[in-house]
């Protein structure tokens, strides 16, 4: 599956990067004749979402082969709370981080974990248009072994039917979502031997737990 997809998606980045290339161009040019004009930039708008699909697509196929280093997890989630700062920002979302491992270190694939967290963090700000509360908390696992990492918000929350489907590739709710977003999580939480749980009721939030097991290399 993953061979395949790698080559489907070469053949549809190949064409797709003249596009988006030629519609630059040309929206270039429309600027100083046609600036009202938006065609050209709807082209290369998506274009580009059409490009962040295919990479999500190989995201989901490509095996999980953890490359296990010393991490600090409380800098991870940083990391991505710190990118999407701005957008958390204009939301309006209050932040609440409970970390207690105080920095110490799990023997995770850092790349791989801080896409899970991204993901899952955009998914609590999109449940939040109007503003909430966010709460990230990290702390040790059963027995103190391990690492639990907790993602709580107020959020839209998700209904009963679609909960039981959220897990499932391509399920989304989402206009635009490609419904791969959670499976890709749910991929790499496997991948290192953990687990992952979503509680979730309809107005009132969302709630997804990840358990991690103490690996050695």
């Amino acid at each position: 599956l993953g061979e395949m997809t790698a080559g489907v998606a070469h053949e549809v980045r190949n064409p797709l990067g003249i596009i988006s290339s030629t519609a630059e161009l040309l929206q270039e040019r429309l600027a100083r004749y046609e600036p009202k004009n938006r065609l050209a930039q709807i082209i290369v708008e998506e274009s580009n979402r059409l490009n962040e699909k295919v990479t999500e697509f190989l995201d989901f196929a490509r095996p999980r082969s953890p490359n296990l280093r010393p991490c600090d997890l409380e800098a991870t989630l940083n990391r991505g709370l710190e990118l999407l700062a701005p957008e958390i920002d204009r939301l309006g979302i209050k932040v609440t981080r409970e970390y207690q491992l105080d920095g110490q270190a799990l023997m995770v694939d850092q790349d791989l974990l801080y896409q899970a967290f991204l993901n899952i963090l955009l998914n609590a700000i999109q449940a939040m248009p109007l503003g909430g509360h966010l709460t990230v908390s990290i702390k040790p696992g059963p027995q103190g072994q391990g690492g639990e990492i907790r993602f709580q918000d107020d959020g839209e929350g998700i209904e009963p039917e679609a909960l039981n489907k959220i897990l499932n590739p391509f399920f989304t709710t989402k206009e635009k979502g490609s419904g791969l977003g959670l499976p890709i999580v749910k991929s790499i939480i496997e991948a290192h031997q953990g687990s992952l749980e979503i509680s979730s009721a309809p107005e009132t939030g969302t709630t997804i737990t990840i358990t991690l097991p103490a690996l050695a290399l």
